[in-house]
């Protein structure tokens, strides 16, 4: 479990994941929530953040089925409409909600995420809560929440601009936490191979055909994910392998290390 402390959920839907809370469900939040509480949560780490922390609008969108739809429409005390499979989005149902100032709110929710399977989700997600605001919510891991994006913002059409920053706000954020495990393993916290191992992955999707898309129309650089500057000075041999291998193989602006 991790504390929310540095990511406290604000605006009108606070009281939205308070009431789901108290009716008993870990609201799964998706989309620019989630790039929002993640960049909340790493800013710290990366200060360039601050600068990027993307915006939140006026629809949340939770990742869930009919009966968490139901249950949070009747914790709301609202109304809920499903909506008919086939359209463009898997979204299952919507809850439409007045704020307290007049504002229009909505939640959706929907039944996948794209590009990924629920084991993943479930596997790399991360439980934020907040005793004292009675909260706990789910997010997918940071790598997930990017992929996502990712695979989004090339499918979509028009403007991107929000895209784009979301997901470099998610690249931040991955670099930070993946420094976190160089960090780890260099103290022998968690194993070496485990760190390569979510590396590898990470790696992985920078070679897809989205992200080498998104390289090339949207100048996304990839390398930035990685925490170059820890993996050049590691002393982990397989961590430093794949610094060789990997990054300085593949990326021309990777600094160069002797082998």
């Amino acid at each position: 479990m991790t504390n929310l402390t540095p990511a406290l959920p604000s605006g009108h839907f606070k009281n939205l994941l308070t009431a789901a809370t108290g009716a008993g469900l870990q609201p799964f939040v998706t989309g620019e929530h989630a790039a929002y509480f993640w960049a909340r949560y790493f800013a710290p780490q990366e200060p360039a953040i601050k600068f990027l922390l993307p915006e939140t609008g006026k629809f949340l969108v939770l990742l869930g089925g009919t009966s968490d739809l139901a249950t949070l429409a009747q914790a709301l005390q609202a109304p809920f409409y499903r909506v008919r499979p086939g359209g463009p989005r898997p979204v299952l149902g919507v809850i439409p909600l007045t704020a307290s100032n007049g504002s229009q709110l909505q939640v959706e929710f929907i039944q996948r995420l794209p590009g990924v399977t629920p084991q993943e989700i479930q596997r790399g997600a991360a439980e934020l809560t907040s005793e004292e605001l009675g909260v706990t919510m789910r997010l997918p891991a940071p790598f997930t929440c990017l992929k996502v994006e990712c695979l989004e913002m090339m499918a979509r059409l028009g403007d991107t601009a929000q895209d784009l920053n979301r997901l470099s706000t998610l690249v931040l954020c991955n670099r930070a936490l993946l420094r976190e495990g160089v960090k780890a393993a260099e103290s022998e916290i968690i194993a070496e191979r485990k760190l390569v191992v979510a590396m590898e992955t990470i790696f992985a999707f920078t070679q897809s055909k989205p992200a080498r898309h998104a390289a090339e129309k949207h100048k996304v650089d990839w390398l930035q994910l990685f925490p170059v500057v820890e993996l050049m000075k590691t002393t982990r041999a397989r961590v430093r392998k794949f610094f060789q291998k990997r990054l300085q193989a593949t990326f021309p602006s990777c600094p160069r290390v002797p082998s």
